[in-house]
Order: structure tokens, then sequence, then C-alpha cells
């Protein structure tokens, strides 16, 4: 009579013991859920940090900027709490879509605005900074491109994924922070020179006023009915604001007429040879790749947050000056590339869709896996196995080691050892190289190709992606600890 009760009990214990598992399971989903929103707008926020400074715009730690949000986020990373990371993660949201709005604005503010290339030279003369603009101008992408890829990371910032209702009132209020803090600014460093115009050289600043009034424009039409604070924001601060994208807009050449670029490639031609390039494989020297000035520092990898002391990899100055291939890794290379002529596609599509390998092993051989909008997809393509440029850059966002067959893997400087870093030091170094390294890409575009906005969108998604895995080891690692 004593085992019944026991029993009986035993059998009341066992559903509440699988409801327990059932809602640790599902508080276990939303935990992830939430990490994922978390790194995501964490990534995001990291790439248009370094968008903005490649642009020399000087990010300061107040309240109403990113920067402020991305170090709160960072301190809060590993944060067990939900309710903490949701608080945390939401500032930094609301403070970067009103920041992608205000330079989306600001490069169509600057778009609008045609500068000739007398003007240009005259520019050049009176502002340094423009000048600068347009030495770096080669490797920054136009205003049309760099409106598309903020656009790219607004359309992920508000996808059903992120977030389900925009709070559109904070968004405003950040707004308004941001502009007013510009103003406050700009009547600091200009009150003690005795005036707060400046030089208007090309009557860029009337041009905004114009604009900015005139309430059938375009830009009234669009922004000043959702965004009040455009409205009553003097031209003088939307000016001062949009004017770092005037350096970089191409001058306006009225001799030459403006052809529309295809983005097909002309692999016709060089698949007439593809039989001779399957049979004999023929060595060709490696280029040595030209870095961006605002990315020197991805091309030496950092130490990773699974391992606070391991030897830095090589720079893309340092690609294999003796790399040599094994034959047979040779010969598949050749066979990839003759197929990928045969379809008309680039080499590195070709590698991503069909390719025997997977894509950290062919970064290993720097064997190229670009997309074909990218600058170096038709060398890589017609010369099979060319040491691709783009591969310290790809080795950054793919966490792997460029192989160097023929030789030893360091030099003796390589092989030192490395000083234990602080994690958190450690995992925001790497994020801002991924970040750097997403950029790079995105400026690594073939003259006369234009990205398209589905292709800038799977780009940052993407990038996006690796974020996520970067904050999933950073906070193992920091659990661990």
């Amino acid at each position: 009579m004593m085992q019944k009760p026991k029993t009986a009990q035993t059998l009341a214990m066992r559903p509440a013991s699988f409801q327990d598992r059932e809602h640790l399971q599902q508080a276990k989903e939303r935990r992830d859920r939430i990490i994922a929103v978390y790194s995501t707008i964490y990534g995001i926020a990291k790439f248009v940090f370094i968008i903005l400074m490649a642009y020399g715009v000087e990010l300061d730690d107040a309240p109403s900027g990113i920067k402020f949000h991305i170090e709160q986020v960072e301190d809060q990373m590993a944060q067990d709490s939900t309710a903490q990371l949701l608080q945390t993660i939401e500032d930094l949201f609301y403070a970067l879509h009103a920041r992608l709005n205000i330079e989306i604005t600001n490069v169509q503010l600057s778009e609008s605005f045609q500068l000739d290339i007398h003007s240009k030279t005259g520019l050049m003369r009176q502002n340094g900074y423009l000048a600068v603009a347009s030495a770096a101008g080669q490797y920054l992408p136009v205003p049309d491109h760099i409106k598309t890829i903020f656009q790219a990371c607004k359309r992920l910032l508000t996808s059903e994924d992120i977030c389900g209702i925009l709070d559109q009132e904070i968004i405003r209020m950040h707004q308004a922070a941001y502009v007013q803090q510009a103003v406050e600014a700009y009547v600091a460093n200009n009150k003690s020179r005795g005036y707060c115009h400046p030089d208007d050289v090309l009557g860029y600043r009337r041009h905004v006023e114009m604009v900015a009034l005139d309430p059938s424009s375009p830009f009234a039409r669009q922004w000043i009915g959702l965004n009040p604070i455009y409205k009553h924001a003097p031209g003088m601060v939307l000016a001062t604001l949009s004017k770092k994208y005037i350096g970089f807009q191409k001058p306006i050449n009225k001799n030459i007429n403006n052809n529309s670029s295809s983005n097909h490639y002309e692999y016709a031609v060089a698949a007439t040879t593809t039989a001779t390039v399957m049979k004999k494989p023929t060595p060709t020297p490696t280029p040595t790749p030209t870095p961006l000035p605002t990315t020197t520092t991805i091309m030496k990898r950092q130490n990773s947050v699974t391992s606070s002391s391991t030897t830095s990899s090589s720079s893309s100055a340092t690609l294999s000056t003796h790399r040599l291939l094994p034959e047979r890794r040779r010969t598949e290379a050749n066979r990839e590339a003759a197929y990928a002529m045969l379809n008309s596609i680039s080499v590195g599509e070709h590698r991503r869709l069909e390719g025997k390998r997977a894509l950290r092993q062919y970064v290993r051989d720097q064997l190229c896996i670009c997309f074909g909008y990218c600058s170096c997809a038709r060398k890589c393509t017609l010369k099979s196995a060319r040491a691709c440029p783009c591969s310290a850059r790809m080795s950054v966002i793919c966490d792997v080691d460029i192989g160097h067959h023929g030789q030893q893997w360091l030099d003796e400087e390589g092989q030192e050892q490395q000083p234990v870093m602080d994690p958190r030091e450690n995992f925001s170094k790497r994020c801002a190289q991924l970040a750097c390294a997403l950029f790079a890409g995105l400026c690594s575009v073939n003259k006369g190709t234009v990205m398209s906005f589905f292709e800038v969108y799977m780009e940052v998604k993407a990038g996006s992606e690796v974020f996520q895995q970067e904050v999933l080891a950073y906070r193992e690692i920091m659990g661990e600890m």
C-alpha cells in the first residue's frame, strides 16, 4: 500500500519535468534569436562606422552617435540577461537607423549638385579636405554606390527578422539630437573666427537651401514630410553634413557621352582557347595587389577571439611571391576556369556554385572566389591559377591562413609569440577587420560595372552572418573564463 502513493507521485511529477524542459528550450530559442538580432545590428553598425571613417567623418563619443552605442554594445556582448541585451541593442538600433537616414539624405543632396571639371579644380585649391577626397576617389565608391550600400544596410536593419515596428518618435529624437549637436559644434568652431558662414565657393550652400525650401523638389517630397527635422534645420547645417560626398562625385564633361555599361563579361572569345588551356596550363607571374588606404589594417591578420596568442597572417603586400601550387591543384584550377569561360561566368562564381572544394580551401590556396562584378574577376578567370589579389581580404572574412606551397609558412618575425590581448579588445579589432574587409569588397568593383541593389544587399547580409559567428565565439570564450 505504500508503493501506490509513490507511483502516483512519480506520475504527477513527469508532466512538470517535461514542461520545465519545454520552457527551458523555449527560453534558449528566444535567447538565440535575441543574440542573432544583437549580432546583426552590431555588425551593420560596425560596417557603417568603418564607412564613415573612410570618408573622413570624425565620430565622437556623444550619446547621440553610433560610436558611443557601439562601445556600449561591446561592453554588454557577454551579458546573459536578455532584458539587458534588448535594452542595449535597441539604443544602437535607433541611433543607427537615424544615422543611415541622415547619410542617405546627405548623399542625395550631394548628387543633386552638378560639379563640373573647372569648379572641381578650383575647389581643390581652396579646400584641403576635398583635395584629399579626390586623391582617395580611386579607392572609395562614388556617391550613387555608397547610397546603395547605405540603403542595403537600412533594408537589412528594418527587415522582419530584425524588427517588427519602428518607433518613429525615437528615430526622430536621435536625428534631432544629431542635427542639434552639429549646429552647436559648428557654431563653437567658427564663433571665435568672427563668422558663422564660411565661404560658399561653389554655391553649394545656396543650392541646398533652395532645394530644402522648395516643397516641389524631389528631396522635399521624400524627406520633409517623413522627417520634420529637415524642415527646420538651416541650410548651412545640411550643406555642412552633406558636403563630404561632393569630392567623390564624378565631374560632368559635356563632350563625353556616358554610355551604359554592360555587366556581362566577354568570356566568349577566351572560351575558344579552352582546349589549349586545359591541355597545357601555363604558370603566370603573381601580380602585386594594391591595398585600399582605408583597409590597410585588414591586410594584417589579428588574433581571433578563439585564440588570444597566435601568430599573425601575412598581408596583401606579402602574398606569396614564390607561390607554387601542386600540379594537381593547378590542373584543377585550369579546368575550373575553362568551365567558367564556357558558361560565360567568372571562375569565382563557378567555384561558389559547382566547386569541389570548400571556399576556405580556395582562399588558403589564393584562388579566386570573387563574384563577377569584382575588379579581379576577369583576370583570375583568364589566368586560371593566378593568385587572387583579394585573397588577403577573403582570408579575414573566412578566418583562414593563406597557404604558401613550396615554402615555409612564416618567417622568423611571424613566428614570434604575440602578446596576449584582452578578449574584448581583441573582439573589437577583429570585428573592425571584418567590417573593413566587407567594405573593401564593395569598393573592389570592376570599372564600368554597376552593382544592383540586390547584389549589394546580399553582400551586406552575408557579412552580417560572419559577425554573428564572431559574436557566438566571443560569448563562448567569455563564458569559459
